[in-house]
């Protein structure tokens, strides 16, 4: 059996790149850190550790010298059900069993007593995502053995079923403080984004076969600029701003470049507040914006090779109250619409991340000398999305196809002043 309608070989090829690994708010982790999720990830205008190098490097001048050591565990719930003509009629809803995730987290900063400027740097894991189904969601009657003319059916063979991205960023950062009241800074992110899938691409036979990446674990590297600013009003309020631009990656994924050309990752903008009431108290609001819809590869409709995502505006909000010498407790909420359109659903199907909300409570024990270990428990609420078959191609094909996401996040972060 052998198709050679290469337009719809193109469009199926265009969904299989659409269902790569790439789907926490948006890809991105919405907050680094213990404290910094524990508050929602609403630390523009208020610095809580290293972590402020990735938020909005004009922190950098309030943290003072400090070393911090930290991991996030991440416990991802998610399934696939797969519907409409080109789905594998065999599949069913499938949940997936790649499911706990540990990222690292560590930072210093530095700052001289009566210097203006600050340096830190920090390494921590950013964005990604990943599943791993037992049966593909496509009927293998159109996935194709190397030959391009034995169906994986005949076979038993399988692939379009996994898919993983993670990105570990190095960010140094350095701040300088204007006045007593206006702080600035800059960061230079340094990416290495590691991508592995068994998708499929169409040979030139136009037939679909398995990427040449096959599975293995390739590694591209990208430079990001970040800057920011924070402006105390008075005693009480802080406001803060901070952008970053593109990811610009400067080689690509090497054999997967058939399925994701051009990779790169979207500008985002931030602008937060903060209101210190009285001594104990601070309560923080983030506003940012990630721009998927200006990177070609993640604006463009699934039909035509991309992903089909939309721009995310989220919001944070955090609290943080001093409740004695020895403990902090903190306490935020994390939102952004998923970028997936219910249109796309099925074209975004083999990582269903399309969780939107998060609720986040930790605390923070002080110790001698400044150190303190801070720690935080992050819950995901559960979400669905349905395509509707209003979409392309894939979702008219896909129509019904629903997606699930709930998971749990803990964070840990060992803070050393100096």
């Amino acid at each position: 059996m052998k198709y050679r309608n290469t337009k719809f070989w193109f469009v199926v090829l265009s969904m299989m790149v659409a269902t790569d690994a790439l789907a926490i708010n948006g890809l991105i982790f919405y907050g680094v850190g213990a404290r910094n999720r524990a508050m929602g990830g609403a630390n523009g205008a208020f610095p809580v550790d290293t972590s402020t190098i990735l938020t909005n490097p004009a922190g950098l001048g309030t943290i003072g010298k400090s070393t911090d050591f930290g991991a996030h565990w991440l416990k991802a719930n998610r399934s696939m059900d797969a519907k409409g003509p080109l789905a594998n009629p065999d599949a069913g809803k499938q949940d997936s069993e790649q499911t706990v995730y540990i990222t690292p987290f560590t930072g210093m900063s530095w700052k001289t007593p009566g210097s203006r400027w600050a340096f830190g740097g920090m390494l921590a894991g950013v964005a990604g995502e990943g599943a791993r189904f037992d049966r593909p969601r496509v009927n293998p009657q159109v996935l194709f053995e190397p030959d391009g003319t034995t169906p994986i059916s005949a076979t038993g063979d399988e692939f379009d079923t996994q898919s993983l991205l993670f990105v570990l960023k190095a960010i140094p950062g350095i701040s300088y403080d204007v006045s007593d009241r206006l702080r600035i800074g800059a960061s230079v992110h340094i990416a290495a984004a590691f991508f592995s899938a068994d998708l499929a691409r169409v040979n030139e036979n136009g037939v679909l076969v398995e990427t040449e990446g096959r599975g293995r674990t390739e590694i591209s590297y990208a430079l990001a600029l970040g800057l920011g600013a924070i402006y105390d009003i008075n005693d009480q309020w802080s406001v803060g701003v901070a952008a970053k631009t593109p990811d610009w990656f400067i080689d690509d994924f090497g054999p997967y470049e058939d399925l994701i050309p051009n990779f790169e990752l979207p500008p985002e903008i931030r602008v937060g507040v903060a209101f210190h009431p009285n001594k104990r108290l601070t309560l923080t609001a983030d506003y940012k914006w990630i721009g998927w819809e200006t990177t070609p590869l993640f604006e463009k409709d699934p039909e035509n090779g991309g992903f089909g995502w939309r721009d995310q505006h989220t919001i944070g909000v955090g609290a943080q109250y001093a409740l004695s010498r020895t403990w902090t407790l903190r306490g935020g909420v994390n939102h952004g619409r998923s970028p997936i359109r219910s249109h796309n659903a099925f074209a975004n199907g083999l990582v269903p991340a399309v969780y939107e909300t998060h609720l986040s409570l930790g605390g923070e024990y002080h110790m001698d000398h400044g150190n303190s270990i801070a720690f935080n428990l992050v819950r995901t609420l559960p979400n669905k999305e349905t395509d509707d078959g209003d979409g392309d191609l894939f979702s008219q094909l896909g129509e019904g196809t629903e997606l699930e996401y709930n998971g749990w996040d803990a964070d840990i972060t060992w803070t050393i002043r100096f």
